[in-house]
C-alpha cells in the first residue's frame, strides 16, 4: 500500500489514505501499518467483517484514523506519494465526459419538446 495523503486531523489524530493495487484477487481482514524501519507500528482488523475486497482492475482507496494519544504530534511526519487527484484524474476525465455528454443530450431533447408544445399551441391543439 502507497499513503496517497495524509493530515492532522487534531491533537493526536492523524488521517492518512491508502492506494492499494494488486494483480490478486482477495478479502482484506487487516492492514498493518509500519515504520520506515519496517517495524509494525499499528494494526486496522476485525475478526469477521471484511475491510474491503482487493481485484486486479480495481483500485482502492481506503481511509484510516489513527489516534495516538502517547506520540506527541510533531514527533509523526507522514510521508505520501502525492494527491489522489493523481491516480484518478483519467476515470474523472471520463465521468465528466459522460456526464456533459448526458446533459447535452437532455438538453437537446428538452428544447424539441418545448418546439413541439409551440406548435400544438400555435395550431390550437
Amino acid at each position: 500500500m502507497a499513503i496517497a495523503g495524509g493530515q492532522v486531523v487534531g491533537d493526536g489524530q492523524f488521517h492518512i489514505t491508502g492506494h492499494f493495487i494488486d494483480d490478486a484477487e482477495y478479502a482484506v481482514r487487516e492492514v498493518g501499518f509500519y515504520l520506515a524501519d519496517g517495524t509494525l507500528f499499528a494494526v486496522w482488523s476485525h475478526p469477521q467483517n471484511v475491510l474491503f475486497y482487493q481485484t486486479p482492475i480495481a483500485q482502492i482507496v481506503q481511509g484510516f484514523d489513527l489516534l495516538l494519544s502517547a506520540a506527541p504530534v510533531d514527533a509523526i511526519t507522514i510521508n505520501t506519494t502525492g494527491d489522489l487527484t493523481l491516480f484518478y484524474a483519467g476515470e474523472f476525465l471520463d465521468m465528466l465526459v459522460a456526464q456533459t455528454q448526458q446533459l447535452s443530450a437532455q438538453i437537446q431533447a428538452n428544447h424539441r419538446q418545448i418546439q413541439f408544445n409551440n406548435r400544438l399551441l400555435q395550431l390550437g391543439v
